[in-house]
């Protein structure tokens, strides 16, 4: 089985080569947007619908810039970090990456759970759009922007982080929740690992809601009602 895996780039690229879970793959341009250009590779579908990808972008003039980045599929989220996944985190940044074994340096590059980088933004923005698009089949349009493939040399702008933290909060005003859903903190500025919990909690909560509320309609018969 294979995987289509879409990244946007500057419209200034002309061509992209690279690999994708290591794999070599060869990236056609595919679609042009407001954002940049979108470029698409046939992968081999990975487990869990996670995908590494390292890639150098060619624009007109012959410059050349490597990207490193890993991007999602579906909903995966991380609502379990602990203090002891934090202090480890901060325990491989005074090591540096010289000081790291293989394997250390592989957990690094793949994202530290105590850490939050590339790799959690990447996680979330899929995450909020997978639930965007079934709050969207029920009727509930938030119309939500998301940027998917962060790499792990960008640098998020407060504008950015302001976007993406009240994505989460337009998906939590959107539904009445349980009162176990937690309150979202209103800043990525020193995020706390409980907050950062949070953020990926109150995603998982409406879209059990969501799923819940599509069964019962199901079971109803009321998702036929004057359909057949």
């Amino acid at each position: 089985m294979t995987r289509q895996v879409s990244i946007t780039l500057v419209s200034q690229v002309v061509y992209v080569s690279g690999y994708v879970n290591g794999e070599a793959c060869t990236f056609t341009l595919s679609d042009t947007t407001a954002d940049g250009t979108v470029w698409t590779a046939e992968a081999a579908r990975a487990r869990l619908d996670i995908y590494d990808i390292s890639i150098t972008a060619v624009d007109a003039a012959g410059n050349a810039v490597t990207y490193n980045m890993t991007i999602y599929y579906g909903l995966n989220l991380v609502i379990d970090r602990e203090r002891s996944d934090v202090e480890h985190a901060a325990e491989m940044r005074l090591k540096g990456v010289d000081g790291m074994t293989d394997k250390e340096l592989d957990k690094w590059l793949e994202g530290l759970k105590g850490s939050y980088n590339a790799t959690d933004l990447n996680r979330v923005e899929t995450a909020v759009e997978y639930v965007s698009d079934k709050l969207a089949s029920v009727g509930i349009h938030l119309g939500i922007s998301v940027q998917k493939n962060w790499a792990r040399e960008d640098l998020p702008s407060q504008s950015d982080m302001q976007r993406y933290l009240g994505n989460v909060q337009k998906i939590r005003d959107s539904i009445a929740v349980t009162e176990d859903t937690p309150e979202l903190t209103t800043s990525m500025n020193n995020l706390t690992y409980e907050e950062a919990n949070d953020i990926e909690k109150v995603l998982m909560h409406v879209n059990i809601l969501l799923e819940s509320m599509m069964k019962a309609w199901y079971y109803s018969g009321e998702i036929y009602a004057g359909e057949v």
